[in-house]
């Protein structure tokens, strides 16, 4: 998704102390920060690190037909942004817990009616929401009777996005004393994201222009670079080909088969998503064994797909005949209200969801991945009570531990206007400590302190418990970096921004679901198979401290990596 991140941020006085983040300020004249920008902006086109314009700047620019593309530099950040290394490494740490916490939930059709199914039956949810889990619900349902229904084959490409935060905002973390690696700093949870996660294939490039800009510039080192170097399109593209391929052994194909990437009409990030295509094909054993990924927009799956009702394979059209087998749906699209404007959306939705391709993700996997989930995992009863932990393999004590040191405190509210929620967040003396965010999965629409209590007054009951009261996550003061915009290049000398950095770091497992192989039913997690579970690469989306939404595509994030302190 384009919009997330930066969701629950907010600075503090807290200011560190470090040279390099000083020396933007100074010793770089006009004339040789924009040879750095002009070199990064060469590096950006040599390499796809770009966006296409808007379409009403494209025609207003360029009169070559409506085939014709313009592009400009994705919005990135000059020098890399510094983030304590402890943190890093601790992030890249425990994704692999989470890859698999998650992969357990959705495996769990049991607690994703118990949360979301209540929510639905008592009125509590949007409408988006609601409509998902009745999908969902439907495909269950199904699964009961006729074999293949949903496959038996899952991946995960996930992205938890981490903020540093100031836990101790009285330790006196000042210039001269304890610096960026002060005793108040650690990590915290923004979100965990379940579908159409996406930067990938920039990250990466993003951390090669960082590595390059070392030859050009005394300001960093290449030893302050994270090691191994990103490797986040490589690896998501692993993911895509060893689901590929179990699906191709699990089920024989019949004919040549093909990853489907659903993607919005009018796409503009679609550098970020062709690259992992042609990685993707880089990377087959030879020609007679392609890894072929399509690009299909989610306004034309009925047109271009087929489902064949007894053996629930779907098949890809082209001039409306079977050209390909579906072994992956790959979803680039379709995970907000936005993407379902009209019936046809569902129904395409639903098809997908039948057939027995592999899905990133599977409806229950994007359901895992609502805010209401992320809330009551920190309720410890819940944890306990329905995790199990240590006896469904899921995780240890001690990596429950350490994932939940990641978390802040997130609070419902199905108590309605009596809730704990309610009542700090219509009160003056703690509003501004907390971040109001509607329940579904994704960023955007968040509301933040003196706004809150006017934002609660103009809800229904019923639409009030469709929201969750987050604690606000408070970073550092005194980051500083250059934003360069496509408006910067070539155009003006940008000034050194205070800016907050947000950390993402991307995982990816493929899984089989509860089913019978060879008529023994699978080990390990109550029926739930772990064929692969990676740590997948990073990304960093920097912005300018007084924005409290983010969104690259819309210019306000810019891409970045971490330089690590």
């Amino acid at each position: 998704m384009l919009a997330t991140g930066f969701l629950t941020s907010k600075s503090i006085t807290n200011q560190p102390k470090n040279d390099y983040l000083r020396a933007l300020d100074k010793n770089l004249s006009s004339t040789q920060l924009n040879e750095l920008i002009n070199s990064s902006s060469i590096f950006n086109l040599s390499n796809s690190l770009l966006i296409l314009k808007n379409r009403k700047d494209q025609s207003s620019q360029n009169d070559g037909g409506e085939n014709s593309l313009a592009v400009e530099n994705i919005p990135f950040c000059l020098f890399p942004s510094p983030f304590t290394k402890e943190s890093f490494l601790k992030a890249q740490r425990i994704q692999k817990i989470y890859n698999k916490l998650y992969v357990y939930i959705s495996s769990r059709s049991d607690l994703i009616d118990l949360v979301i199914g209540k929510m639905v039956s008592d009125g509590n949810q949007d409408k988006f929401t609601g409509r998902l889990y009745e999908v969902w619900r439907m495909v269950q349902d199904e699964k009961r009777f006729k074999k293949d229904v949903g496959g038996a084959i899952g991946l995960g490409i996930f992205r938890s996005d981490y903020l540093l935060h100031c836990s101790d905002p009285d330790s006196n973390i000042t210039e001269g004393r304890k610096g960026i690696n002060g005793p108040g700093l650690e990590i915290k949870q923004v979100e965990f994201n379940t579908v159409s996660v996406s930067f990938a294939a920039l990250a990466t490039k993003v951390s090669g222009l960082h590595r390059f800009l070392t030859g050009l510039t005394s300001k960093y080192t290449v030893d302050q670079l994270p090691r191994p170097p990103n490797c986040a399109t490589r690896n998501l593209c692993k993911g895509l080909e060893i689901s590929h391929r179990a699906y191709r052994s699990t089920y024989s194909p019949e004919m040549p088969t093909v990853i489907l990437m659903i993607v919005q009409p009018g796409e503009r990030n679609v550098f970020d998503q062709t690259l992992l295509i042609y990685e993707l094909d880089e990377m087959s054993s030879g020609p007679s064994d392609r890894n072929r990924m399509i690009r299909l927009p989610c306004d034309r799956i009925l047109d271009q797909t087929r489902l064949d009702e007894d053996s629930m394979r779907l098949y890809y059209l082209i001039d409306g005949a079977d050209r390909f087998e579906v072994s992956v749906i790959y979803y680039r699209s379709m995970y907000g209200p936005e993407d379902f404007m009209t019936e046809d959306r569902w129904l395409a939705r639903y098809r997908l969801e039948r057939s027995r391709s592999v899905k990133c993700p599977s409806l229950s996997v994007q359901l895992a991945g609502c805010k209401k989930f992320q809330q009551v995992l920190t309720d410890q009863n819940f944890v306990r009570d329905h995790l199990y932990l240590d006896r469904s393999g899921v995780m240890n004590e001690d990596e429950f531990e350490e994932i939940k040191s990641t978390w802040v405190d997130i609070l419902d509210f199905d108590g309605g206007r009596s809730s704990l929620a309610y009542q700090l967040g219509t009160n003056h003396k703690s509003y501004t400590s907390y971040v109001l965010k509607p329940q579904r999965e994704g960023g955007g629409n968040n509301v933040y302190g003196a706004d809150i209590p006017a934002r609660l007054n103009s809800l229904s009951d019923h639409d009030l418990k469709s929201y969750i009261l987050m604690s606000l996550i408070r970073t550092p003061k005194g980051m500083k970096n250059y934003l360069i915009r496509p408006r910067d290049v070539g155009q003006r000398t940008p000034e050194p921004s205070e800016v907050i950095s947000e950390l993402g770091i991307y995982g990816v497992c493929v899984y089989r679901t509860n089913c019978v192989e060879g008529g023994v039913k699978l080990p390990a997690l109550g029926g739930l198979e772990i064929i692969e579970n990676l740590e997948a690469g990073h990304v960093v989306r920097t912005k300018d401290s007084g924005s409290d939404e983010g969104g690259v595509a819309i210019g306000i994030s810019c891409l970045d990596s971490p330089l690590l302190l």
